[in-house]
């Protein structure tokens, strides 16, 4: 009989661990399976879910650019949100360092080029030359912007500076330069924010205060582009990641992935997400316009207020305008009428209130009269806000009619029968030729 002798545990050595791990994983497991497909497949997604979360955002930022109104300063009241536009002016400016330019901000830099030997995976050496930044400064103070009908005061702080003119690249030498983006004194700039108490232009809620030198139309539709380019780019991330997730099942490697089964099946899944992504975009652009004409109505309902305190006070001064106060007297409340009689008359009643407001160049003692001026300056303001209402209107118009008119997007608006919408600015074009009589 033999005994049996004691058990030894052989482990392999750290070397035949390696040999196993990349035989039974990178050699064969990791190229026989469908990984890597799969993980092309999820960063997709998570690029699609990326884009189109920032597309909301950027649509939301969007409206609220879009839906200020573009006002003289002398219009603004207080807590109107607005694009104003005017120049910089400040008394004792900052000076912009190295180019000593008068501003009142200004992000300065210095950049030296450098030489770096770098080492790549293949162990090669080369030379990469390279300028990076040395020295950065910033500053700003506090400002005012100036049009033809008064000043506002801009808290620089709080503001977002955006596309500044630079300076371009000044160079010291062959080895340093300087370069600057700053906001000069005496620019025009154009300014979305809020007049809040004590007068000042600042941020308020969701509107921030957005420092600029392009017009407000070229910055909307700036915002417009990028939403755009966003949600196709996300859309599309999110066709390609389904196409291969599907193209992946039942395939025993990535190599092999079925495109002819798998680009069939992403579509006909990805089909319901783009149809609940158009239709929540018709929803938008649908609250969006009922909005915008909401602040129609809301402006309309205070001129038809303040119109008849106007013609009660002008009336002692203008003896020979009955014509004009008998119109301004058939004008209606905009809430009474359909939104199609109150597009079709808001050009007559433009015409008449413009008519009143121009009574005091020809009767300088309506002029005087301290009631006539306030109601004046009240109605005048009115009328710009009413205009800018007016010009969102058809703006946010436009878009819903090019989204019910326009392919892709078509399809949803027949599906759910959503109709175009008339605008103010078609109106007008068929009444250029017609006579209106008040």
């Amino acid at each position: 009989m033999v005994a049996a002798g004691p058990s030894i545990l052989v482990f392999p050595s750290a070397s035949a661990w390696q040999d196993v791990v990349l035989q039974g994983f990178v050699r064969q497991d990791f190229a026989d399976t469908t990984g890597p497909g799969l993980l092309v497949a999820l960063v997709l997604a998570v690029l699609a879910a990326i884009l189109l979360y920032a597309t909301k955002r950027q649509e939301l930022a969007n409206f609220v650019a879009a839906r200020a109104p573009r006002l003289p300063i002398r219009a603004l009241s207080e807590h109107d949100d607005a694009w104003i536009a005017g120049t910089v002016v400040h008394d004792a400016p900052l000076a912009c360092p190295w180019f000593g330019t008068p501003c009142v901000y200004y992000k300065y830099r210095i950049e030296r080029l450098v030489t770096r030997v770098v080492r790549d995976s293949k162990g090669r050496t080369r030379t990469v030359t390279s300028w990076e930044t040395e020295y950065a400064e910033r500053d700003s103070c506090d400002f005012a912007i100036r049009d033809d009908t008064g000043s506002i005061a801009i808290t620089a702080r709080e503001a977002t500076f955006e596309r500044l003119p630079s300076t371009g690249y000044d160079y010291a030498g062959f080895s340093r330069r300087h370069v600057a983006t700053m906001l000069p004194v005496g620019i025009e700039v154009h300014a979305l924010g809020v007049k809040v108490e004590g007068g000042r232009f600042a941020p308020l809620d969701r509107v921030p205060l957005i420092i600029t030198t392009i017009t407000s139309d070229d910055y909307v539709r700036g915002g417009d582009r990028s939403e755009a380019v966003m949600r196709w780019f996300g859309l599309f991330a999110g066709l390609l990641a389904l196409a291969i997730a599907a193209s992946m099942i039942g395939v025993p490697t990535w190599q092999q992935a079925n495109w002819y089964r798998g680009i069939p099946i992403g579509v006909v899944v990805w089909l319901p997400l783009w149809l609940w992504s158009s239709y929540n975009r018709f929803v938008r652009q649908r609250e969006t316009t009922e909005a915008a004409w909401r602040q129609i109505d809301v402006d309309l309902d205070v001129r038809y207020q303040v119109v008849p305190k106007v013609v009660e006070v002008a009336r002692a001064y203008a003896e020979h305008e009955q014509e004009l106060f008998e119109a301004l007297a058939r004008l209606r409340n905009a809430a009474s009428q359909s939104r199609e009689e109150t597009i079709r008359d808001e050009r007559v009643r433009s015409r008449a209130v413009r008519r009143l407001l121009a009574l005091s160049e020809r009767y300088p003692k309506l002029r005087a009269n301290e009631l006539f001026t306030k109601l004046h300056e009240k109605l005048w303001a009115l009328e710009e806000k009413i205009a800018a209402s007016r010009s969102f209107y058809d703006r946010t118009a436009l878009e819903w009619n090019r989204l019910v008119e326009g392919f892709p997007s078509m399809i949803v608006a027949k599906l759910f029968r959503f109709e175009r919408r008339e605008y103010f600015g078609a109106m007008e074009r068929e009444r250029d030729a017609t006579k209106v009589v008040l």
